[in-house]
């Protein structure tokens, strides 16, 4: 290797060129890095002892015991076979949690069908605390062509109710989103990716478990879980507006959602005339899994929807997708493919830097934003720093 290729090869791959960017040192990865964080992944390798059949039959039998105990993640197995002479069978799986591969160890079903794997094959690799890395996504530019995606996540929040003094947290778990990317889109010179949220939700276990002044509330009410969805009727949207001109990344990303909270006490709408907005946040690859997006609002008021009437304020938190689920190109070049004047706007409006402003000169707004002079004029609220 001569003098300018291990140059090269000693370079960091990912530099710093933003504040809050990961840096990828040599020989060192840090934890910003991956796409999940939790080192729940499983992997293991095995050559069959007899046939290929017989052996995926007995992982797929194994994953489906560790389901039914409550051990294994929704996602499903993942079973490969090597084309090679040997077809080694390869499979990954997500637990639960931590605590679910102790669980599974003194569970007898669970040993036995992983007992069953051992007869049916050799395990010659085994890796059983893994993150995805970010392998695979787009780092350099936006992708050329619309499409739909499905995204699991998470959200959290802060409620406060009337009358009461404290706060309570709602996690808005097994989350998932739905949505457009657009094509890569130049507005006016700046090279963005519009995207819009079809439909998103997470359910929040417990909500009220530790809610102020309800611990004496019935247990029926307590411990009923929430429903955080979107409400339909308010656009829902995301801009990924890229930093300088030679490159699509780094980037600068946002997103605007409303939100339908279903509880115990009935549905509750957060106000629509002014939307929660997490972001802007700084990206370097899409889609981006894996960043938390803060919110840049709040707090929010809060009403029922039957009536209208103010029952206290929501303070959005975090909003992180960790997880793909499906991707799926789009052939047919549609209206959702470039930002509405409003999207742009509203990007303009929460947005530190006026250099990073996005013009909006020829872009005119459509069916995707309500028909209402009022709509999205509240103050504009001071962004909270993390």
């Amino acid at each position: 290797m001569g003098a300018r290729e291990k140059e090269m090869c000693d370079q960091p791959k990912q530099g710093d060129s933003f504040e809050g960017a990961p840096v990828l040192q040599r020989g060192m990865v840090p934890i910003e890095a991956f796409r999940s964080k939790d080192s729940l992944l499983e992997v293991a390798v095995a050559e069959p002892l007899g046939g290929v059949a017989e052996l995926i039959s007995a992982v797929r039998e194994y994953w489906s015991v560790l389901r039914d105990h409550g051990f294994a993640d929704a996602n499903p197995v993942k079973v490969l076979v090597d084309a090679g002479d040997r077809q080694s069978v390869i499979w990954v799986f997500r637990w639960k949690e931590s605590s679910s591969r102790m669980q599974a160890a003194a569970t007898a079903e669970c040993v036995q069908a992983l007992a069953r794997i051992e007869c049916a094959g050799r395990v010659t690799s085994h890796h059983p605390f893994v993150n995805e890395a970010y392998q695979g996504f787009e780092t350099g530019r936006f992708p050329s062509r619309g499409g739909i995606e499905l995204l699991r996540g998470k959200c959290t929040c802060t409620v406060k109710l009337d009358g009461f003094d404290t706060e309570f947290e709602l996690e808005g778990q097994n989350g998932f989103v739905i949505m457009h990317r657009g094509p890569r889109y130049v507005q006016e010179g700046v090279p963005l990716m519009p995207v819009i949220i079809l439909r998103h939700g997470a359910d929040a276990p417990n909500a009220l478990r530790d809610a102020p002044g309800l611990r004496d509330a019935p247990e029926e009410v307590r411990t009923t879980p929430f429903r955080v969805e979107q409400n339909s009727d308010l656009p829902q949207f995301g801009i990924i507006r890229s930093l300088q001109e030679d490159s699509d990344f780094p980037a600068v990303a946002m997103w605007v959602v409303h939100w339908l909270v279903h509880t115990p006490i009935g549905t509750l709408v957060t106000d629509p005339k002014q939307p929660l907005v997490f972001g802007p946040t700084f990206v370097q690859h899409y889609p981006p899994v894996g960043t938390e997006f803060f919110s840049a609002v709040g707090p929010v008021p809060v009403f029922k929807q039957e009536d209208g009437q103010r029952i206290g304020t929501l303070t959005p938190g975090q909003l992180t997708a960790f997880d793909i689920v499906v991707t799926m190109d789009d052939e047919i070049p549609s209206i959702l493919d470039r930002p509405a004047r409003y999207h742009v706007e509203m990007f303009n409006r929460y947005i530190d830097d006026p250099a990073l402003e996005i013009p909006f000169e020829g872009l005119v707004n459509d069916y995707r934003v309500p028909d209402d002079p009022a709509f999205g004029a509240g103050p504009k609220l001071k962004r909270r720093r993390h």
